[in-house]
């Protein structure tokens, strides 16, 4: 937390064990599209993941020539767009060593030094998107390191780019991100859709921003992943794990498949989050859309995989979903995780968040004992990315709020004494260290209070969408991002207005002391120093005393 890496800080919470790293001669179960677990050697299951390239099919092709990209687009791309893209960029070191938090540094702490590798970077940006460059030049600059991690059953391949692709790739992004969103929208939801994931975005309309030579030479040839200390594959299919261009990429290239399957099964409501292909509709419908992803995916470089393919049936369509889609190897449930949440019968979600709740607890019990000795490394950890982990679950199921109140308990008996150092708080206390810092809180809201109001609002912001989705199921209308933006303001007011009012409440119920305390804490800038990471190059740690100083004189 002292270096602002939240999110590694964060996996030292978690009790479930990560893959062990596996070596190239290891051998593993693998399970195979028929559902059997057969041993094979990491080495055969990385070769399988990575293919040798195949010639595309002529009739997936665009027919037409698409109009030349203007170079004078890419003049956007400044030493201050890659800076920005620096300051957003996150990630381990790729095979030269340096991760994104040395990265960020040299792109923004070394003055004119910092200004000049930025302008570099641009430059190549720049050359990158307009001009042909040779296979050979860029080799270093697109390898991977390749970490293979025990999935149990299988292998999961972690490519690591190097940075400073990622940070070109996210400055082009920056300038022409929009265009692919609507060129997606709204059947293939990876492209930075507003509310794209929640809701789990035209081809030719975005031919003239397409960065079609940025792709050109970066996917050109093979790509070598390297597994430091035992060898190197060649990557000559799909997209390199860690490039932020791949996701627009996939999003408009799978677009023409949406487009068939639209075609052929016109009854059945598709949407795509990249590769996650989703329906719905009735049984019969469904197997006939199956049967066209199975026929059809493979000319667009898509192969579904049966065994990981999921039906979430009614009860009473259960017998009659067996028997259409037997020999198929889909799965037949009802109930499956998606995306972070989860959809199904009401007794599957539930026991769904159940689970999210008893590890989210352990959680929060895991960060109390580090709050005792580094409260403000904990208060940081848990408000800047331990609790977006069920505000996620919250905007996205509906009626959940009774199944986290062991989440609160946890961090009402546990959490917040540890931070204060104080006994158990009153349920007032609570109510007044939930709000907001800028109204005098801690900013540590109450999970059970704030569920219902979330998913209310997600609902609301992604009704566009859905409706676009459900009624439509075409990519040939664009979706009005006026009216987005007028409902995020509309939320966005109404959540103003909801905690004003409940700050009030509170505020007639504190002592005289206390309401005094209130006041000075709602003065502007005077809790600022909450909402800051605690990052110690900057002077803004806290050790334990200072840190409940400064909350006593808060509160």
């Amino acid at each position: 937390m002292k270096h602002g890496r939240t999110r590694d800080a964060l996996r030292l919470l978690s009790s479930s064990p990560n893959g062990n790293v596996l070596q190239l001669h290891d051998s593993v179960f693998e399970m195979t599209s028929t559902g059997e677990q057969i041993s094979r050697s990491v080495r055969d299951i990385l070769s399988d993941k990575h293919p040798k390239g195949i010639p595309s099919v002529y009739s997936s092709l665009l027919q037409d020539n698409p109009a030349p990209v203007n170079p004078i687009l890419f003049d956007q791309l400044t030493a201050q767009s890659i800076y920005q893209a620096a300051l957003h960029t996150e990630g381990s070191a790729g095979l030269s060593g340096l991760d994104a938090y040395a990265w960020r540094r040299l792109c923004s702490s070394y003055t004119s030094a910092s200004q000049d590798l930025c302008s570099a970077l641009a430059s190549v940006g720049k050359r990158l998107c307009t001009a042909d460059i040779p296979s050979e030049f860029l080799c270093a600059f697109v390898a991977c390191r390749l970490v293979p991690l025990d999935k149990n059953p299988g292998v999961r391949p972690i490519a690591i780019g190097e940075l400073p692709r990622q940070i070109i790739s996210k400055a082009v992004l920056s300038i022409i991100g929009q265009d692919i969103a609507d060129a997606t929208c709204p059947l293939q939801l990876s492209a930075g859709l507003v509310g794209g994931c929640e809701e789990y975005m035209q081809f030719r309309n975005s031919s003239q921003t397409l960065p079609r030579k940025i792709l050109q030479n970066t996917y050109r040839t093979s790509i070598r992943v390297v597994i430091p200390g035992n060898g190197e594959i060649s990557s000559s299919e799909g997209t390199s794990q860690g490039d932020p261009l791949a996701m627009g990429m996939y999003a408009l290239g799978v677009i023409p498949l949406i487009r068939i399957l639209t075609a052929t099964r016109p009854q059945v409501h598709q949407v795509w989050y990249a590769d996650d292909a989703s329906g719905a509709g009735s049984c019969a419908d469904l197997c006939g859309w199956w049967d066209a992803l199975c026929s059809a995916g493979p000319n667009f470089g898509y192969h579904p995989n049966p065994s990981k393919t999921f039906l979430v049936t009614k009860p009473e369509h259960a017998e009659k979903a067996k028997q259409l889609f037997a020999g198929t190897n889909v799965s037949i449930c009802a109930g499956k995780r998606c995306l972070g949440a989860a959809i199904g019968s009401k007794s599957f979600t539930e026991e769904y968040v159940r689970k999210k709740v008893c590890t989210w607890v352990e959680e929060v019990k895991s960060l109390a004992c580090n709050a005792a000795t580094h409260p403000h490394s904990a208060y940081s950890a848990f408000t800047h990315g331990l609790s977006s982990r069920w505000t996620f679950v919250s905007r996205t199921m509906s009626d959940i709020q009774n199944l986290l109140v062991p989440l609160e308990h946890a961090i009402h008996e546990y959490l917040l004494p540890a931070l204060t150092g104080r006994p158990s708080c009153s349920s007032l206390e609570r109510s007044y260290l939930a709000l907001p810092v800028r109204l005098g809180g801690l900013g540590i809201a109450n999970p059970t209070e704030t569920s219902a109001p979330a998913f209310l609002a997600s609902v609301k912001l992604t009704a566009p969408l859905t409706s676009m989705i459900v009624s439509t199921g075409t990519t040939e209308i664009q979706l009005d991002y006026n009216l987005l933006q007028s409902l995020k303001r509309d939320i966005s007011s109404e959540n103003h207005k909801s905690l004003h009012q409940k700050a009030e409440g509170i505020y007639k119920l504190l002592p005289p002391s206390l309401q005094r305390c209130f006041d000075l804490a709602c003065e502007k800038g005077s809790s600022s120093w909450l909402s800051a990471l605690p990052i110690a190059d900057h002077g803004f740690h806290l050790n334990k005393g200072e840190f409940r100083d400064a909350f006593v004189l808060e509160i």
